[in-house]
């Protein structure tokens, strides 16, 4: 997968990668579906400190903490949080 657009954020577990839009939700990529609809429900609960941390970065400020999303797929995969925000490099 690329790099993500602005106002995006990707998520990698295992073999699946997707990158989830900020602005609209929309999702591209693959994923298990029941570990995609914790995805989109976080998306939903910090919608509004992603927007928040977007406006820190464009201001060359750092971001502020969100909770993580943490979940245990199947086959002990762990998916700890959100990897790549906003298009800033890996840690």
């Amino acid at each position: 997968m690329t790099n993500p657009t602005p106002f995006s954020y990707q998520i990698r577990a295992s073999e699946y990668e997707i990158t989830v839009n900020i602005l609209t939700g929309v999702v591209e990529g693959t994923f298990p579906r029941r570990a995609l609809r914790h995805v989109i429900d976080w998306y939903e609960l910090h919608n509004d400190e992603l927007l928040e941390d977007w406006e820190l970065c464009r201001k060359s400020e750092m971001p502020k903490p969100i909770q993580p999303l943490s979940l245990n797929l199947r086959h002990g995969v762990t998916l700890p949080n959100i990897i790549s925000l906003f298009g800033l490099p890996d840690p």
